[in-house]
Parts: C-alpha cells; structure tokens; sequence
C-alpha cells in the first residue's frame, strides 16, 4: 500500500457538534484525486489509562470530491489502527495494511459532519479491542453496543494520533481521555 505525503492544510471553517464546544479552524486535505493519503502526527500527551481504557472522539467530514478512506490512525502501518471511513463507503475498524475489519453498517454522506467515538481496551490476553461508536449523543451514558468493534494482538494503548485522510476530507476536534 502506497502512502504518499498529500499536505494537511488548516481551513478557517469550524466544524460543529450538538452540546460539543469547538474551536476554529479544521484540518483539510485537497479535492481527490491527489496524492494517496495525508500523514499528518502528532504525539498524545502523558495520560493516565484508568482500566487501561482510552477513548478518543473526532469530528469528521467527506467534503466535495472526496477518496474512500478517512479517519485517525493510532500505533505502525504494521501493527496498528484505523479508524474512520472505510473503502466500504461505511465507518469502521480497519488494521492496515488491512488485514483485519470491522464495518458499522452506517454509510457516509457528502458534506454531513460525523462524530467518532473510539474506545481502545487493553485486555488481560495481550490483544487489545477497539469500539467505535458513530454519532453518539453528547452528555449522556456510553452506548450499550458500539457500531463496530475489532480485536486486535497489539497490547498498547495509542501513544500518538495521526490524521489519516485520502483526499476531500475534513476533520475537527480531537480530543483523548
């Protein structure tokens, strides 16, 4: 799988959430077809993983002309976690270089801002399983089931976040806890 620098640019537009505060601005990728996918990093800050759980939620739009994959990758090409917009045309899991998945049954929609929950567990047997959750509701309990889950051998929590968009996507709000 071929992963070309496609450049992460900042768009003055704010993506939005009910009872989500936001600040201004987004991270953009240009018009598909363009280079492969953007790799845009950056390390999480120390945190404390109560039951070794992380959660990790992001706002996300396929804009005009936009590739098939978008979302957030956490850990290596080789052992690691996509999470987003698959191939599929829906939200899910995806270990890259996708030898394991996980689809949601919800279908993107251009111009529509998608929230992303993500919810990582480390479990006793060393592997790791990983929930995503689309549009959950702000402000009250965690959703009983999550849309997707996978479980994967990799036994760590993600020390860093990368934005991993093909073109024509935008994503907002970032947040780790």
């Amino acid at each position: 799988f071929d992963i070309n620098i496609l450049p992460t640019g900042v768009s003055p537009q704010t993506m939005t959430w009910p009872g989500m505060l936001s600040k201004g601005g987004c991270a953009t990728t240009a018009p598909y077809p363009s280079a492969d996918f953007t790799q845009y990093s950056r390390a999480l800050a120390p945190y404390v993983d109560p039951d070794d759980t992380v959660y990790i939620s992001f706002l996300l739009r396929p804009n005009f002309s936009n590739g098939t994959t978008a979302g957030l990758a956490f850990g290596t090409w080789t052992n690691g976690m996509v999470a987003g917009l698959r191939p599929s045309g829906q939200f899910g899991l995806m270990t890259p270089p996708g030898t394991a998945a996980a689809d949601s049954g919800v279908a993107s929609v251009e111009g529509e801002t998608y929230l992303l929950a993500i919810r990582a567990k480390k479990n006793i047997d060393a592997t790791t399983t990983w929930s995503l959750f689309v549009n959950p509701t702000t402000g009250v309990a965690e959703p009983a089931q999550p849309d997707a889950t996978l479980t994967v051998p990799i036994a760590a929590l993600p020390g860093a976040v990368m934005i991993y968009n093909d073109g024509g996507f935008s994503t907002d709000e970032i947040r780790v806890g």
